[in-house]
């Protein structure tokens, strides 16, 4: 949030002195309904301006040969993207080894190709709104859309906003049972456009701030498995004797089960029952 409010390169703003004011990407103005509005939340810094994603790309969304499994679609040697290659991890990119499942020929056919470093976002189901550049050419399905025609320093700025809007698709109703996500929502999603030299310096600052966030979370992972390490070996010790000193003029135990067991056997046996009469 604060990358795209400006917040996080304030002081980069500050120290440059010389700013190029960022200018829409499309000559077309239009204002579309939008499912997300950012705008009146968002005081943008001065050299700033808001687009819309379907000003920015080219939004177009895939399709899936039928049957699936038919082998005269599937089993040929062009990449297959489902959303599941797409929500594996939260890495930017997605590489060619990533990818087991293919299509023919006439599969492609079938569905749509996209070339190598397009920009996707998945727009159905659980998983929607998970942003993924693609490193490679291939077909995808009707699960995902893809951004075509996008400029290419805004491409992992564009990546990094769609990241922070997942939680805000996925919040959007349209009554139906399985979520999703229309073409014509992510078109009319607006954008907080900076100059390009700054896109450049938030997406730097974001993936360092990541990458600190990524170390934080291993140190923290490990640190678990440390303590349940200790917590095992505490109680071991506990019940070994170890914990604390031990005191040779102590009772030893065995006495004192000797003694519980003496007491217990020596107790009247109507004493008991006397006591439940007593209460009645």
């Amino acid at each position: 949030a604060a990358a795209f409010r400006g917040d996080l390169t304030t002081d980069w703003r500050e120290e440059d002195l010389i700013i190029t004011p960022a200018i829409k990407c499309s000559s077309v103005l239009y204002d579309p309904p939008v499912a997300i509005d950012l705008r009146e939340y968002f005081d943008l810094p001065k050299s700033w301006v808001w687009d819309f994603i379907g000003h920015l790309s080219k939004v177009v969304r895939g399709a899936s040969p039928r049957p699936a499994g038919n082998p005269k679609y599937f089993g040929g040697n062009i990449p297959w993207i489902t959303v599941g290659y797409l929500t594996a991890d939260e890495n930017p990119y997605l590489t060619i080894d990533k990818i087991s499942t293919f299509v023919t020929e006439e599969g492609k056919k079938k569905s749509r190709f996209i070339e190598s470093g397009t920009l996707m976002l998945t727009n159905s189901g659980a998983t929607l709104g998970v942003p993924k550049i693609i490193t490679f050419g291939g077909c995808f399905n009707d699960g995902s859309v893809a951004l075509l025609n996008i400029d290419h320093h805004l491409k992992l700025y564009l990546y990094y906003y769609l990241r922070f809007l997942t939680s805000r698709y996925r919040a959007i109703h349209q009554g139906a049972a399985q979520p999703n996500l229309n073409i014509e929502i992510v078109k009319s999603t607006p954008v907080p456009i900076p100059p390009i030299e700054e896109q450049k310096e938030i997406v730097k600052r974001v993936e360092k701030l990541f990458k600190a966030i990524d170390f934080m979370e291993q140190e923290h992972q490990q640190a678990s498995k440390l303590l349940d390490r200790l917590e095992q070996a505490t109680l071991s010790k506990a019940f070994r004797g170890e914990l604390v000193p031990q005191d040779p003029n102590d009772e030893p135990a065995a006495v004192l089960l000797e003694r519980i067991q003496s007491d217990r056997q020596g107790q009247p046996k109507g004493k008991a029952i006397k006591s439940k009469q007593s209460h009645r």
